[in-house]
């Protein structure tokens, strides 16, 4: 009944979406969840498949590095905070201390750095 109370969530909607019979809910709503059973925002929002993406064939690192700053911006904790008309001007060299920052952050490998300049 707590649950309910703090999220507004019901417990039937919560079983229903561990057993993966309904959609999870809002990021909104699972960052609640974790605040409340402890979890970090990010493990419960890659379980609910938030954050899984599928790396497409990366030609080069400029590709690799573009691909992780687009992956974060589409973050539901992060993308929002983001402005998105500012970002498309943004360094190559600003995007990859994002990136580095990120990761370290979150925990999250993006890019498999490959030179000592990068990493």
């Amino acid at each position: 009944m707590e649950v309910r109370r703090l999220t507004g969530i019901s417990i039937t909607y919560l079983s229903q979406v561990e057993r993966d019979d309904r959609p999870p809910p809002h990021p909104n709503f699972l960052k609640k969840l974790a605040s409340i059973y402890g979890v970090p925002l990010q493990e419960i929002l890659e379980r609910a498949g938030f954050l899984k993406e599928e790396k497409p064939q990366i030609f080069s690192e400029d590709d690799e590095i573009e691909w992780a700053f687009q992956a974060i911006l589409r973050d539901p904790t992060i993308g929002p905070f983001i402005d998105k008309g500012r970002a498309r001007f943004m360094p190559m060299k600003s995007k990859i201390e994002f990136i580095k920052t990120y990761e370290k952050m979150s925990g999250r490998k993006l890019v498999k750095w490959k030179t000592k300049a990068r990493s």
